[in-house]
């Protein structure tokens, strides 16, 4: 996690050999920007560094994400956390309930979080829009916490994995 201009470095093994490696990012169910290209070594390995772009919202994870020559996938990292210059995210999604004694909630993308500090009257089922500081919590350890310092009620937002999968089935 980190706010615009991070510098982010990838490593990754295993990927098929590829004349060109290019590194993207942009977040689930939207485009990718490439942002510079990668070494490829001779057994699969890929290494990258690349920077946050200063464009880059705190309003969603985003994932990097590597391409061959012809951009077509071959690697997906793991959610990467846009943060404010205070370590702050933005997240629009839907409280999902109590989990070994932790709030869990879903943002829009299908990724989980949990939430710590007072709730107010906000329960499970309710969409609500969190701003709060960003930590990997050891006491929930299942998923990233946010802990708000604004939460409010939102309208329900189209997820953007519920309709791939709708488009799967089809």
């Amino acid at each position: 996690m980190g706010p615009p201009g991070t510098e982010v470095s990838l490593y990754t093994e295993n990927i098929p050999l590829q004349a060109r490696v290019v590194v993207g990012m942009g977040a689930i169910g939207t485009g990718f920007e490439e942002l510079g290209t990668g070494d490829q070594g001779e057994f699969g390995e890929i290494g990258a560094t690349v920077r946050v772009p200063e464009d880059a919202t705190w309003d969603r994870a985003v994932v990097f994400i590597i391409f061959n020559g012809n951009f077509a996938p071959t690697g997906l990292s793991d959610p990467f956390h846009v943060t404010d210059g205070e370590g702050r995210v933005q997240r629009t999604g839907v409280i999902v309930g109590r989990e070994n004694g932790c709030v869990t909630f879903e943002d829009r993308d299908g990724y989980l979080y949990t939430v710590t500090g007072a709730m107010g009257e906000v329960g499970a089922g309710d969409r609500v829009l969190i701003e709060g500081m960003l930590s990997r919590s050891v006491t929930c350890p299942h998923a990233d916490t946010i802990e708000p310092d604004t939460l409010q009620p939102t309208e329900p937002l189209e997820r953007v994995h519920a309709n791939l999968r709708a488009a799967v089935r089809d």
